[in-house]
C-alpha cells in the first residue's frame, strides 16, 4: 500500500504546534521486470532533473505506462477554496467574508506502477459557481489531496469586527461585522492570521497562511497558500500566502483569485463576487 508522507516543510513559520520534516527521496526505482520490457510512460509535461523524470499535469489526463514496471511517487495539491463576499443582509448590517482555504498538499511514495493507463484528476478551484474546490487524484485513490475551503457567502451576522484565522489544513478565514476585517485562510500547513484593529476605529484583513515549499524542481516553488482577509478600509486589506494565495480586497472591490495549479485560495471580496480559488496540481516521479 502507498505511504503517505503526512509531515512536509512550509514556506514559512509553523503554526499550532505541528511538526513539519523534510520530505526525503523515495525509493522510486524504474525496473525492467514485469515482463514489459524498459519501463517507458508518457504524459503530462515530462522533463528529466538530476536522477529523476518527472511528468507534470496542469489540467487532468492520464499517465500512460507503455511497458515494463515501477515505482514511483506522486505530489498532489487540491483546488483552492474561493474567498468569501460581501452579505448584505436584509436586517442585519453588512458583513465581509475571509480568504479561502489553500488546497490541501500530499506526497505519497511506494506506488507501484505497469503496462496501464491511469487516470489523473487535477482538482479546479472553487468559484462564485461551484464554491467547493475539487480533490486533485491519481489512479483514482492511489494519491490524493482534497480542496480547500471557501470563504463564507451569507449567514449570521458576525459578532466581531475582527475576523478569525483560519485553522489549518486549509481552513477558510473568519467573516467580520460592518467596518470591521476578515481573517486570512489557512494553508495546508499553517494558520492565516486573525484580523488586526489599526486603532482609530480601522481595521486590517488577516493575511493568508503560507503555503508548503514544493520539495521538487517542477512546478509552482509552493503550493496552497491561504487566501487574504477583505477590508471595510481602502488600503489595509491582506495578502495571500505564498504559494498561491490571492488578496483580499476593499469595500467595493473583487477579492484576488488564487494561482492557478497552486492550490492557492482566493481573496477575501469586498463585493458580492468570489474570487476563485487556484486549481491543483499532480506531479509523477521516478529513478530514469
Amino acid at each position: 500500500m502507498p505511504r503517505i508522507k503526512a509531515s512536509l516543510r512550509s514556506a514559512g513559520s509553523i503554526v499550532g504546534g505541528g511538526r513539519i520534516r523534510s520530505p526525503r527521496a523515495a525509493n522510486a526505482v524504474a525496473s525492467g521486470g514485469g515482463g514489459g520490457g524498459t519501463f517507458s510512460a508518457t504524459g503530462g509535461t515530462k522533463s528529466t532533473n538530476g536522477a529523476y523524470t518527472y511528468h507534470l499535469f496542469n489540467s487532468s489526463s492520464s499517465f500512460v505506462v507503455a511497458s515494463g514496471s515501477a515505482t514511483v511517487e506522486v505530489l498532489c495539491v487540491g483546488g483552492g477554496g474561493a474567498g468569501g463576499v460581501l452579505w448584505v443582509a436584509d436586517e442585519n448590517p453588512d458583513s465581509i467574508g475571509g480568504g479561502g482555504g489553500g488546497g490541501r498538499y500530499s506526497l505519497t511514495t511506494g506506488i507501484s506502477v505497469s503496462t496501464n493507463n491511469y487516470a489523473v484528476v487535477v482538482g479546479a478551484g472553487a468559484t462564485q459557481a461551484v464554491p467547493t474546490a475539487g480533490s486533485s487524484t491519481f489512479g483514482a485513490t492511489l494519491a490524493t489531496a482534497a480542496g480547500g475551503i471557501s470563504g463564507d457567502a451569507s449567514g449570521a451576522q458576525p459578532a466581531s469586527s475582527i475576523g478569525s484565522a483560519g485553522i489549518a489544513p486549509s481552513g477558510k478565514g473568519g467573516s467580520a461585522q460592518n467596518g470591521g476585517a476578515s481573517g486570512g485562510g489557512a494553508s495546508f500547513s499553517n494558520n492565516g492570521f486573525i484580523a488586526t484593529d489599526q486603532g482609530a476605529g480601522i481595521y486590517k484583513g488577516g493575511n493568508g497562511g503560507a503555503g508548503v515549499t514544493n520539495p521538487w524542481p517542477v512546478g509552482a516553488a509552493a503550493f496552497s497558500g491561504g487566501g487574504g482577509g477583505s477590508s471595510f478600509f481602502g488600503t489595509y486589506q491582506g495578502t495571500g500566502g505564498s504559494g498561491g494565495g490571492g488578496a483580499g480586497n476593499a469595500n467595493g472591490s473583487n477579492g484576488v483569485a488564487g494561482t492557478a495549479n497552486t492550490g492557492g485560495g482566493g481573496g477575501g471580496s469586498g463585493t458580492e463576487n468570489r474570487a476563485d480559488g487556484g486549481s491543483g496540481v499532480v506531479i509523477v516521479r521516478y529513478l530514469t
